[in-house]
């Protein structure tokens, strides 16, 4: 799978909410919603939490790239470790028979 965003777009998106924020604010607001991101699709794939409809959620425009690029990276993530998971079982099914 191809990555979500580049360093460099990942940076664009800093420099654009550092605009807004401030670099360093900018900065941290990206990694607390990596953070959150990561944690809310965990909880999700453990059956711990309901999905929130992030279009349903009214959010200012400034916002919309660092949420959706953070949960973007989330679900890329648990995609990736799925398929991982699943092949290594169908190995194990095939070596078992």
């Amino acid at each position: 799978m191809k990555q979500v965003l580049t360093i460099p777009e990942i940076k664009d998106g800093i420099l654009f909410q550092g605009k807004v924020i401030g670099i360093r604010e900018a900065y941290n607001l990206f990694c607390e919603e990596q953070e959150a991101a990561i944690h809310l699709i965990s909880q999700q794939a453990q059956g711990k939490e309901q999905a929130p409809l992030i279009l349903n959620q009214t959010m200012a425009v400034e916002m919309i790239a660092v949420k959706t690029a953070t949960l973007s990276f989330a679900l890329k993530l648990l995609a990736e470790k799925t398929i991982m998971l699943e092949t290594d079982y169908l190995k194990g099914e095939k070596s078992n028979e």
